[in-house]
């Protein structure tokens, strides 16, 4: 089975899940489906690319670390290349991991409606900005 006969799988034992009457079977179809979903996630080519470039942006990442290098413009610069290679392993692992954007690349409005499981007061909001107030 590919990864997408997978999902096709587990969401028709899901589906047999909830109609059934038994409470065994339902959770034998439950249990199988999950395993199903894992299948389908481990062979998800577009998983598998992306956990590629995260190992890439970790080599990266590990390359601007400065070691013993004296502490210059250039090393600052790589310092803070390397801290964005981490924020975005960062933010890319949480998406894969939960399904969700990061709250901290949230707009103001999925903050304050708690798409990131919390809500946002507006003082909060101001902290963060918009992209463009941040920018300038």
């Amino acid at each position: 089975m590919t990864g997408p006969d997978h999902y096709r799988e587990s969401e028709r034992l899901l589906k047999v899940a909830t109609e059934s009457p038994s409470g065994s079977q339902r959770v034998d179809c439950i249990a199988a489906a999950q395993v199903h979903a894992t299948l389908a996630d481990r062979q998800d080519p577009v998983r598998e690319q992306l956990a590629t470039l995260l190992d890439r942006w970790q080599e990266v990442a590990d390359a601007y670390k400065p070691g013993d290098l004296p502490w210059d413009d250039t090393t600052r610069r790589y310092r803070d290349y390397r801290l964005i290679y981490l924020r975005n392993i960062r933010d890319l692992r949480h998406l894969l991991d939960t399904g969700q954007i990061p709250c901290s690349l949230m707009t103001d409005e999925e903050r304050r409606r708690g798409d990131c499981g919390q809500v946002h007061d507006d003082a909060e909001l101001e902290q963060h900005g918009t992209p463009e107030e941040t920018a300038s």
